[in-house]
């Protein structure tokens, strides 16, 4: 014999399924691509244990747009990656509990560079975007002044010039983006920003040298202060675990240089 669901328990069936529906599909990131039509594009999260966990793809369509969503509410750092190539791998940081999705139009095939965020709200997207964009144009910077001293060194009846000229501009690049990523360490220790940033690197280059006392003291006291304002987020415990590591490792480096310097 069947038994019929009365109008209470359906109306409370679908609350529930509601609520599942509204945890699991939080709003993410609304996509508009240039030459995206009909492609797909895979959506991560930066998990501080794990590292990149795949969440999900999503397949455009015939103009280009198409929406992915977060599994959970919570500040956390996510990638969208089109293809290969650094140019390709764009990181988005999210707001806790986003009440709409963040808004990005670009290239497909060039990601990064071409990257816009529409939705003005979105401050720290817009500012960890124009830093990944400034990071790959220094890389670029480099590439062509390596490039230039390759092509020219044998050409050339004045190569210690060159050569200087070359050193000197890569310097003042790496030099560059490096005093930026530290002016935003500093003002960004509200957000996850730093943990990003210090795990960048510049032509095969770390921006922050995890073997430096003055590195490693600057970088502790973002996290310490990242601390204070962000006690639950295990970005940040892992990345003052990670910090305090370095800083007993190079405490023991300078122990053994002076044990060995006076035997």
């Amino acid at each position: 014999m069947k038994r019929r669901i009365g109008a209470s328990a359906l109306l409370t069936l679908f609350i529930i399924l509601l609520a599942v529906s509204c945890t699991r599909r939080t709003p993410g990131v609304e996509l508009e691509l240039n030459g995206g039509a009909g492609r797909a594009l895979a959506f991560w999260e930066i998990s501080a244990d794990e590292g990149p966990v795949f969440l999900d793809s999503v397949r455009l369509d015939k103009q280009g747009r198409g929406r992915v969503y977060v599994p959970k509410n919570g500040e956390g750092m996510y990638a969208l990656q089109s293809g290969k190539g650094q140019q390709n791998l764009l990181v988005l940081f999210l707001p806790p509990s986003p009440a709409s999705p963040l808004s990005l139009q670009a290239d497909f095939d060039n990601l990064i560079p071409t990257a816009r965020i529409t939705s003005l709200r979105d401050t720290l997207a817009q500012t960890a975007l124009i830093y990944q964009q400034m990071l790959l144009e220094a890389q670029d910077e480099i590439h062509k002044t390596e490039n230039l001293w390759a092509e020219n060194r044998y050409l050339t009846h004045n190569v210690d010039s060159l050569y200087e000229a070359c050193v000197s501009n890569i310097n003042i690049t790496q030099e560059t983006i490096r005093t930026v990523a530290q002016e935003l360490c500093s003002e960004n220790t509200h957000n996850l920003l730093p943990v990003f940033m210090v795990n960048k690197q510049l032509a095969g280059k770390d921006l922050f040298d995890m073997e430096s006392e003055q590195d490693i003291a600057f970088l502790l006291d973002c996290a310490q202060r990242m601390q204070e304002q962000q006690p639950n987020n295990p970005h940040v415990r892992r990345f003052l675990t990670t910090l305090r590591r370095a800083q007993a490792n190079q405490r023991q480096r300078t122990l053994n240089s002076d044990t060995n310097a006076n035997p």
